[in-house]
């Protein structure tokens, strides 16, 4: 394996070349680049003069221009279907999303704005979102000043930081753009665990307790595990050759009984997305069906 196809984890890992995902993909793209020693082609550098590392070069770009197709979306594929090297591709990339449009520009402003933190992520992680919108905008030859960015910030934070803006607010002199920063990443490592890491710790020591029920009331006399999501054929009835769509097995009357005394919000997660999976299908008995609606 060439270590171009070694590094295409680093794009694979992020999300497809889409009008809305540029910014996001671009930063994933530049650590591609990095990766296989191909920084020259989105900072304009020019190419290696040597013989030897030009012949190196010349390789990794054409191979990476493979993984860089990959990686766009379909839609958007015609770009890129004619480029022999990625230096090309990168070119015509992003001489589509940067070219500054109307269109563009109001959707890299409407990302922008409609910047909102998600209660469970890092605020670190939504100053870069932030971060990358606005570089989207600059790409497009438009200027974002600082005190809109502050705005935006303050305007997008979760609740948990609203306490942090007030202060803010109340600042004799109007803070600057890092100093608003510095102060959302002191609350957010200040902060309690979230309620979705409360939970979780509440899930796996009920999980905990649970895994030392016994389960033999679930296994038939061939070893296969009914309601097994880890099965590697039938969800359903643990035997292998179907899929639970289409399992007419009867389902036992132990592995009935263990369903009603294992509501969903007792059992873990993949044992209940497993029964969800098959819960209504037309192929079981009224009784099967009546009994997993509930799940």
């Amino acid at each position: 394996m060439s270590f171009v196809a070694a590094s295409a984890a680093i794009l694979n890992d992020g999300p497809d070349c889409t009008s809305e995902s540029w910014p996001e993909f671009t930063q994933h793209l530049k650590m591609f680049f990095r990766a296989v020693q191909l920084t020259g082609i989105m900072d304009g550098s020019a190419k290696p003069t040597e013989e030897k590392e030009l012949a190196s070069w010349n390789t990794a770009n054409a191979q990476a221009v493979a993984f860089i197709w990959r990686k766009v979306d379909k839609a958007h594929r015609y770009l890129v279907n004619d480029c022999a090297g990625a230096d090309a591709a990168w070119k015509a990339l992003k001489d589509h999303f940067n070219k500054p449009t109307l269109f563009s520009r109001m959707a890299a402003r409407q990302r922008l704005y409609t910047t909102v933190q998600d209660p469970l992520e890092p605020i670190d992680k939504y100053i870069q979102r932030v971060s990358d919108n606005v570089a989207s905008l600059t790409a497009l030859s438009v200027t974002v000043s600082d005190t809109e960015i502050i705005d935006i910030l303050l305007m997008g934070v979760d609740t948990a930081f609203h306490g942090t803006r007030t202060q803010l607010f109340t600042r004799d002199a109007e803070p600057k753009l890092d100093e608003v920063k510095v102060a959302l990443r002191a609350a957010g490592n200040a902060q309690a665990p979230t309620t979705h890491s409360i939970k979780s710790e509440s899930v796996l020591a009920a999980q905990s307790q649970r895994s030392s029920r016994p389960t033999a009331n679930r296994v038939d006399g061939q070893g296969n595990t009914w309601c097994n999501p880890d099965s590697a054929g039938c969800h359903r009835c643990g035997r292998s050759g179907h899929h639970a769509p289409r399992c007419m097995l009867d389902m036992p009357s132990a592995v009935k009984d263990w369903i009603r005394d294992n509501p969903p919000y007792q059992r873990t997660d993949s044992a209940h997305t497993a029964e969800a999976e098959f819960a209504g299908h037309a192929s079981w008995d009224d009784g099967e069906s009546r009994i997993l609606q509930f799940i």
